[in-house]
């Protein structure tokens, strides 16, 4: 049914009305929020200055140290155009860049004695020898004089202990009466740091073969002396027995803010005589030894609190520096 006009004008009218009750309500609105984000943002930004005035002004007296520091650096350290020391430094840092904290280093091995100067510990001048050709740390000129039957090497104890153990059993013709009186025999070298106030004493145990005509087991310490530019050695302990597998426990002494070198000598046990059945090894012939080294819980026992391996004279005794002497490897090293 159509509507009639009084009531179409009737719905105008109020329709009308609504509107513009909505529109009113929605600027009234709109008014309000515009006034409640200027305010926060008024707000917000007057934190964020408030902040960045601080951090500015913090900024800028720590740049004020900074650079009080370094020039007052500059001053006490005027390094000359021509001075090697930051090439010196870079170089120091690079050479301990396959080294982790915790790794424990030494130099270990065999010589075969006959052909080399050493041929057995007597004093410290033996000592000395043993350490120059384990090193490198010599001016021999003759190729015999550091002969190896396994070359050193830069060995790492292993395990949550620290252990090495190397053995090895071998045959060899005597062909002269020199070979038979100086077989093979393992030789290493721990370098130990003392970085504390006082000397430190600490059992070290050493595990190796022996046959005591042959030159026996010894430990002994290498410490430096600086008036005189040689190694005093102390014999720690000497074994001079014959054995296949002997354990030594021995007490080493590590002066306070240190290094010191451990030197660790196993001669080879001797099994059988010549294969044609002389009794006395002077004649010629084949027969069988047994060489036998290691190191025992360095890490878990002997390295107490105060005492790590020196990595610097370690690397230094591996890398065979062109020194020709092994005091040069204790030297101590010039504070920078």
């Amino acid at each position: 049914m159509a509507l009639g006009a009084a009531k179409l004008a009737e719905l105008s009218e109020y329709s009308s009305e609504k509107l513009t009750e909505i529109n009113n309500f929605g600027e009234e609105r709109q008014t309000e929020f515009l006034s409640a984000k200027d305010s926060r943002l008024s707000t917000v930004s007057a934190s964020k200055l408030s902040s960045l005035d601080s951090v500015s002004h913090v900024f800028a007296e720590k740049q004020d140290e900074i650079n009080f520091l370094v020039d007052d650096f500059a001053e006490m350290n005027d390094v000359p155009d021509e001075s090697t020391i930051c090439p010196e430094i870079s170089s120091n840092l690079d050479r301990y860049k396959f080294l982790n904290s915790g790794d424990l280093p030494f130099i270990f091995g065999v010589l075969s004695r006959y052909d080399d100067y050493f041929s057995g510990f007597s004093d410290s001048y033996s000592c000395d020898l043993l350490l120059e050709i384990l090193t490198g740390c010599h001016d021999y000129a003759a190729t015999n004089s550091a002969a190896f039957y396994l070359e050193p090497k830069l060995r790492f104890l292993q395990g949550a202990h620290g252990n090495f153990i190397k053995r090895k059993f071998y045959t060899k013709y005597t062909y002269t009466t020199s070979q038979y009186t100086y077989p093979y025999a393992a030789a290493g070298c721990l370098f130990v740091k003392n970085t504390t106030e006082l000397d430190i004493t600490s059992a070290l145990t050493f595990g190796c073969s022996s046959y005591a005509s042959t030159g026996g087991a010894n430990v002994y310490v290498g410490v430096p002396n600086t008036a005189t530019e040689t190694i005093t050695w102390t014999t720690a302990y000497s074994y001079t027995s014959s054995s296949s597998g002997v354990s030594i426990t021995v007490n080493i002494t590590v002066p306070a803010n240190s290094t010191v070198v451990v030197m660790l000598y196993s001669s080879s046990y001797f099994y059988t005589r010549p294969s044609n059945g002389a009794s006395s090894p002077t004649y010629y012939g084949y027969h069988a030894q047994f060489l036998h080294w290691r190191l025992v819980k360095i890490r878990s026992d002997f390295l107490k609190e105060g005492l790590e391996i020196d990595f610097d004279k370690t690397l230094k005794a591996w890398q065979c520096p062109g020194f020709s002497s092994p005091f040069e490897l204790l030297k101590p090293t010039a504070s920078i």
